[in-house]
C-alpha cells in the first residue's frame, strides 16, 4: 500500500530545483570541494534520502534545532521559522545509521557514538567535522540501547550484544575516556534484560525512566530462531541518588510505541528523540499509534512525580495529515513541542523534512478534559450499575425461590464456529483456523506466512505472532475459566530442533 500522497507543489519544487541547477551550471566556475559544499546553500530545506538517518537536537537557549543527515549539518531557527545549511560532514567515521547521537544542552555539544557503544565523537557545529575524544574501541555490546545525558556525560541503558541482552547502565567516563558500568545498590531489584522502547532522564529528580521494549522469554538467546520474543509495557525508574531500580507500573493500553518496526524500516532516528518531557508539568509524553499511523497518533502521558499514567491523547488529524513523524523535541523555555517529520510525497526518495509545533497547553487541556469526562462517566456508571445490581439480586432471589436453574456456562470452546466469539479479532481467528486445519501443528515461520503475508519485516511478524497468540490464550482463559493455554508450543517429533504451535486438545 502506498502510504504517501502526491502534492502538486512537490512537482513544482523539483522542476524549480532543476531550473536552478541548470542556471548554476551555466554560470559555473571551477569550485573546490569546500566551495561545492557551500553551494548547497541553494537547498531551502533538508531531505531524507533512501535508507537515510535523521539525527536532531534542540538548543532551547538559542532557539535552534540542529539536524544532521547524509546531506550535512542543518540548523532550524525557531524564531524565524526557516532552515539554514551550515556545512557538509567531514571525517565521518562511519555511516550515520551506525551511530547514535544526542545534543547535550549542558555543554551545547552534539555527541555521536557507536550504536553498540565504544567510540565517541564531538561534532564541530561550525565546520561539521567529527573529533574523536575516547580511548575506547567499538564494544558491540549494547546495540539499540537507550541513550541519555547526565551531568554532561552520555549514558546507555540496555541493548543487545554478544548473544546476550543487557539490563545495566553504562556511561562514558570522561576522565578515563573509556566506558564504565553504573553502580547499583546490592539489594535493588533489576529490570529484565531488554531492548527498551524509549526513556527519559530528568535532571531535577536525578532519575531515569524507561518504558517497555522487547526481551526474550526466559532469557534465551536472541539469535536463536526458536526464541520467543516478549513485548514489554512496564515503566521502570532508576534513582541515581539511591542507586536503585523501582518498577513503577504498567501502561494498560492497546496502543503500541511509535515508531514500530515498520516505520523504523523507513528512517533511522537518534533514539534520544523518541519521546519528550516537560519540566513545567513534570509529564513525560510517549508517542504511540494503533496498528497504523493513518489511524492517528497518540501521546501516552506519564506524571514522573507520581508515576501515574493519564488517558492517551489523540492528536488532531489535520496536524499530521501530510507528516510522517521522525523526532520529538521539547523547548522547555517556551513549553512548545517540535515534531520533525517527513513530507508524505509520492515516491520515497529525497523526501523533504518538515517541522510541526504543538503548544503543551493544548495537550494539558486534553488531559484535563479526559479526567473530567472520566469522572462524569464514573458517576453515570455508578448511577446505572447500582440499581441494575439490585434488580439482578431480586431476580436471582426469585429464581432460587421458584426452584429455577440458571443455564450452565459454555464449558468448551467451539473452534469450528469462531464467529460466535465477538471478542476475537480477525487475525486471532485466522491463527486459530490455521492451527485447526493443521492439527499436527505449524512452526512459527509457516504460521506467520499464512496469517501475515503482507508484512515483510521478520522481526515485526515475530512480534505480531507472539502478541496475537498471547492475546488468544488470555481471552480463552478468561472466557472459559481455564488455567491452561488453548495454543501450546511443543517440540516437533520428527525434528527435535523445531518447535510447533498447535491446539491444546485438553483445553
Amino acid at each position: 500500500m502506498n502510504r504517501f500522497v502526491n502534492p502538486l507543489p512537490e512537482v513544482r519544487y523539483r522542476f524549480g530545483f532543476l531550473l536552478l541547477c541548470v542556471s548554476l551550471l551555466a554560470n559555473s566556475v571551477s569550485l573546490s570541494a569546500q566551495d561545492g559544499s557551500e553551494s548547497l546553500q541553494a537547498f531551502i530545506e533538508p531531505v531524507l534520502q533512501p535508507g537515510g538517518s535523521i539525527h536532531t537536537g534542540i538548543d532551547s537557549e538559542n532557539g535552534i534545532i540542529y539536524l544532521i543527515n547524509e546531506q550535512g549539518l542543518w540548523s532550524y531557527s525557531i524564531p524565524e521559522n526557516n532552515w539554514d545549511y551550515l556545512s557538509g560532514l567531514s571525517q565521518l567515521p562511519k555511516p550515520l545509521r551506525d551511530l547514535e547521537s544526542g545534543f547535550d544542552s549542558a555543554s551545547d555539544t552534539f555527541y555521536f557514538w557507536d550504536t553498540g557503544v565504544g567510540s565517541v565523537y564531538e561534532l564541530d557545529l561550525d565546520d561539521g567535522s567529527f573529533n574523536r575524544i575516547d580511548n575506547s574501541h567499538p564494544h558491540r555490546n549494547q546495540y539499540t540501547h537507550y541513550p541519555f545525558f547526565k551531568d554532561g556525560t552520555v549514558h546507555a541503558f540496555g541493548g543487545y550484544g554478544y548473544w546476550s541482552w543487557k539490563s545495566y547502565i553504562t556511561y562514558f567516563n570522561t576522565y578515563l575516556k573509556e566506558w564504565s558500568i553504573q553502580e547499583v545498590a546490592p539489594n535493588s531489584t533489576i529490570p529484565s534484560a531488554r531492548v527498551v522502547n524509549t526513556g527519559i532522564y530528568i535532571p531535577q529528580q536525578q532519575e531515569l525512566f524507561t518504558f517497555g521494549g522487547w526481551a526474550p522469554e526466559n532469557e534465551l538467546r536472541a539469535d536463536d530462531p526458536s526464541t520467543e520474543m516478549e513485548t514489554l509495557r512496564d515503566i521502570w525508574k532508576f534513582s541515581f541518588e539511591e542507586k536503585e531500580w523501582h518498577k513503577e507500573g504498567v501502561i494498560d493500553s492497546d496502543l503500541e510505541h511509535y515508531p514500530n518496526p515498520f516505520y523504523r524500516s523507513i528512517f533511522t532516528q537518534n533514539k534520544i528523540t523518541g519521546s519528550f518531557y516537560s519540566s513545567k508539568s513534570n509529564i513525560w509524553y510517549i508517542p504511540a499509534i494503533e496498528e497504523d499511523l493513518n489511524e492517528g497518533m497518540f501521546f501516552l502521558p506519564v506524571h514522573t512525580l507520581t508515576s501515574d499514567t493519564h488517558p492517551a491523547i489523540q492528536l488532531e488529524s489535520d496536524l499530521l495529515r501530510n507528516i510522517l513523524p521522525t523526532n520529538f523535541l521539547m523547548d522547555q523555555n517556551e513549553s512548545m513541542i517540535y515534531i520533525v517529520g517527513l513530507n508524505r510525497v509520492a515516491e520515497p526518495s529525497d523526501i523533504p523534512i518538515r517541522i510541526v509545533k504543538i503548544p503543551e497547553d493544548s495537550l494539558l487541556s486534553e488531559i484535563e478534559k479526559a479526567h473530567s469526562d472520566s469522572y462524569i462517566r464514573s458517576l453515570l456508571i455508578y448511577g446505572i450499575t447500582v440499581p441494575a445490581f439490585l434488580v439482578l439480586l431480586f431476580f436471582l432471589f426469585r429464581s432460587k425461590k421458584n426452584g429455577k436453574k440458571q443455564a450452565p456456562e459454555e464449558a468448551y470452546p467451539d473452534l469450528h464456529n469462531l464467529d460466535r466469539y465477538s471478542w476475537l479479532k480477525t487475525k486471532e481467528k485466522m491463527v486459530l483456523e490455521q492451527l485447526m486445519n493443521e492439527r499436527s501443528g505449524l512452526d512459527s515461520e509457516e504460521l506467520e506466512e499464512r496469517v501475515w503475508p503482507e508484512t515483510d519485516s521478520y522481526d515485526y511478524r515475530r512480534k505480531l505472532r507472539n502478541e496475537t497468540i498471547r492475546a488468544i490464550n488470555s481471552k480463552f482463559k478468561k472466557h472459559f475459566k481455564k488455567s491452561d493455554n488453548i495454543i501450546i508450543r511443543i517440540k516437533d517429533e520428527q525434528d527435535k530442533r523445531r518447535y510447533l504451535y498447535k491446539i491444546n486438545e485438553g483445553f
